[in-house]
């Protein structure tokens, strides 16, 4: 049979949940020795539980837009009770490389990244880096030629 939380521990778990980079379930579960699983029941029975999987409407980006740069976080979670501080803060830094959707995220190449597409021989420049696709038709011919 499960061991039920005392009082001291619930608001031990709560004070160290909710403080400012707050102990995810997982480390709650490790420090009080209790599943982590169990660790989220009971915090979303207190209606305290914050989702990592949040999905954020435009409304909420753009609230966030607004107020994150001042980081006022009582502000932030009245509006986005459901959201963690690391979701928020992943969203915002999506937002500041330009990535909205999933399709930006997997065309989102890093600066100084050269795309190479494949090329039509016809279209070769000496000065392009190029993808051509061939096919080997016969095993190589080494040939050794020795200095007499």
């Amino acid at each position: 049979m499960a061991k039920r939380f005392t009082e001291t521990e619930l608001n031990n778990i709560i004070k160290d949940y909710n403080n400012g980079n707050g102990l995810k379930p997982y480390q709650l579960a490790k420090k009080y020795d209790r599943l982590s699983g169990t660790i989220i029941c009971k915090l979303k029975d207190l209606g305290i539980y914050k989702d990592s999987n949040y999905r954020f409407t435009n409304e909420d980006i753009e609230f966030l837009k607004k107020y994150y740069p001042s980081g006022d976080w009582d502000i932030i979670f009245k509006r986005i009770p459901n959201a963690s501080k690391q979701s928020i803060q992943t969203k915002e830094l999506f937002n500041k490389l330009g990535i909205y959707t999933k399709n930006d995220l997997i065309h989102y190449y890093p600066y100084r990244y050269e795309i190479l597409k494949r090329t039509n021989i016809e279209e070769i420049y000496t000065t392009n880096k190029i993808i051509i696709d061939g096919r080997i038709i016969s095993d190589a011919l080494l040939v050794y030629l020795v200095k007499i």
